[in-house]
Parts: structure tokens; sequence; C-alpha cells
């Protein structure tokens, strides 16, 4: 039940950091991920054998639900530097500003058209 509050928790600090586009949503959402992935595994884990609607139910959790919400998570801090427009050069697509470093000037002796 702890664990659970403190996922919700989380799960509300990287909603909040993301609609204020704060740079460091990406930190909070990599924090969700791994949560909901070793609370899925707990879940699963902690099972009583004996109870086959019991596993059911847990397994069908964790596939339908926690782990999908992981991988959205990790999406989220993966993608979180354009959301915040804080992504490393490398890896934001090139943008005008991008283009205006690499081509020379119109009137540039060293453009050939």
């Amino acid at each position: 039940m702890g664990f659970d509050i403190g996922l919700a928790a989380v799960i509300l600090l990287t909603a909040v950091l993301a609609h204020r586009r704060h740079r460091q949503v990406n930190l909070a959402a990599v924090a969700v991920t791994t949560m909901l992935v070793v609370d899925a595994w707990f879940d699963v884990m902690t099972t009583p054998r004996e109870e086959a609607g019991g596993i059911l139910v847990a397994l069908a959790t964790a596939c339908l639900v926690e782990l999908p919400l992981a991988v959205l998570s990790l999406w989220i801090a993966l993608t979180a530097g354009d959301l915040t427009g804080t992504a490393h050069p490398h890896l934001r697509p090139p943008g005008p500003e991008d283009r205006a470093h690499r081509d020379p000037p119109s009137d540039s002796p060293d453009r050939t058209d």
C-alpha cells in the first residue's frame, strides 16, 4: 500500500513537471518507469501460487496496465527534451536554426546553386 502511494506521488510529480515543461521531467519519468516495473514484478512474484485467479489478475494487471504505462513513461523520459526545449542538438530533429549554421548565406561566394 505504501509503495502504491509513493508511485502515485511520483506519477503526479511527473505530470506537474510535464505540464510546467520543467527540464527535469525526464528524471521523474525514469523514476515512474522503474517503480512501475518493480511493482509489476513484485505483484506477480508475491501472489500465492495456490490462487489461480490471483495470479491471473496479477499477470493481467502487469501486462495490461503497469508495463504499458512503464513504456509510456520511458517514452516521456526519452522525449522530454523536445517537450522542454532542452534536447541535445544531436537528439532533436534539425530545424531552421540548424540549417542556418550549415548553409552559407545566399550572397556568399562559397555558395554554389
